[in-house]
Order: structure tokens, then sequence, then C-alpha cells
């Protein structure tokens, strides 16, 4: 767009009529809002956002989390996908602005605590970062990342 190459990727399960997840999710989305998503890449961002936070279950559990040069989380931790926090969500994510520089590494440390941040119940945890940065800047973001995270996968949407 615009003489720019940018790429968003969400990976989902594909719907299969009948089936019901077994065990319950744990997400937790990271949106570059930094100015240099401003206009088509954070309304491309927002809508992935939306379908993806629709396709949330009643076990799972999630948060939303956006960074420019601050960080920010939508809730003080993952909360479970009840229809209210959802709507939440959904309504935060319509506030977000492209604005500021871009600070990407305290918000993929607050999505994946070292600590690893496992309750009991968690089965599956990944954190989603959209962002038109995530390419030029993945070796800096990969030499801050600790070994101690193993525990969390990291999926990128770029």
């Amino acid at each position: 767009w615009q003489g720019r190459d940018y790429t968003l990727l969400m990976l989902l399960p594909p719907s299969v009529p009948g089936a019901t997840m077994l065990r319950p999710r744990e997400v937790v989305f990271v949106l570059d809002t930094s100015g240099s998503m401003h206009g088509a890449s954070l309304q491309q961002a927002k809508a992935a956002l939306r379908l993806a936070l629709r396709r949330l279950q009643l076990g799972d559990r999630f948060n939303l989390i956006h960074f420019n040069n601050h960080t920010r989380s939508l809730f003080p931790g993952v909360v479970t996908a009840s229809p209210q926090h959802i709507t939440e969500a959904l309504v935060a994510l319509e506030h977000l602005q492209a604005e500021g520089g871009t600070e990407m590494l305290p918000a993929l440390s607050m999505a994946m605590p070292s600590d690893g941040g496992l309750g009991p119940k968690r089965s599956t945890a990944a954190a989603t970062c959209a962002s038109d940065r995530v390419r030029s800047r993945s070796t800096a973001v990969e030499s801050g990342w600790s070994r101690s995270r193993r525990s969390s996968t990291p999926f990128s949407a770029a």
C-alpha cells in the first residue's frame, strides 16, 4: 500500500461443525498502535482482532495489550472469555489510535512474563502480535527475549 509492504498473519484452527474444544486456550493479543500503523494497517489489524475475539470460547482466557512508546493492558491479567469481557475488549479496540513510537519488547514481556504466569488450568498459551515492524525488529526482540519464557508460545502476525 502506497509503496510499502505490509503483512498480517493470523493462524486460527478451521471451524469444524459439531466439534467442541476439549481444552481451553489462553491468548494474549498484542497490537502495535504506533504512528507507523496509521490508516489501513491499524484497520486491518483491528479487523483481525475482532474476528479472533469473537471466536473465543467460554472456557478460554485472554487479554489485549497495545503498545507504541508506552505499553498498556486492557485487563490487569488474563480474564475469562465471557460475553462481557469480549464486548469490553471490542469497545476498547475501536478507541485505539495510531500514534507515538514503537517499543515492542515491553509489550511482549508483559504478554509472556518470565515467570510464565501459568495457572494450574492453563493448557495452551499464545501471544499474537500485529505490527508492521515485526520483521525489521525481530532480531532486537529475539535478543531481548529471555530463554525462561519457554513455557509459552509467541505467534507473530507481521
